[in-house]
């Protein structure tokens, strides 16, 4: 099986701002936005040269990801990623602007790498 790749600080800013957009209105990322992330990052690492398997950046690994940031948040959800996810956390908290930026930017970057695929 496949050694899932790290992941990129892009995927995170993404899985951040994503996370940010939807913690008011509920504790799940709606499946359409993790169908929609897992298949950008799938497409990013297949251009990469990765050799993907179901599980890696599955919708669960998406999910999972979106738990280490609500952790970071509220102290409820998943500590396991904390050492991955509050770099990025401590980063942008403060800066959610320049975040959205940049998130939008990445995101365009991957929708055009899975468009290409």
């Amino acid at each position: 099986m496949a050694t899932p790749p790290r992941w990129t600080e892009e995927e995170l800013i993404l899985s951040m701002a994503y996370y940010l957009k939807y913690r008011p209105y509920t504790r799940d990322l709606p499946d359409f936005e993790q169908y929609k992330l897992s298949e950008l990052f799938r497409a990013y690492h297949k251009k990469q040269g990765v050799v993907l398997n179901d599980k890696i950046r599955s919708r669960k690994s998406i999910y999972a990801r979106y738990c280490n940031f609500m952790y970071v948040d509220t102290g409820r959800g998943m500590s396991g990623g904390l050492s991955i996810v509050q770099p990025i956390w401590d980063a942008f908290y403060y800066n959610q602007k320049h975040l959205f930026t940049l998130a939008e930017k990445i995101e365009n970057d991957f929708i055009k790498i899975y468009i290409s695929r």
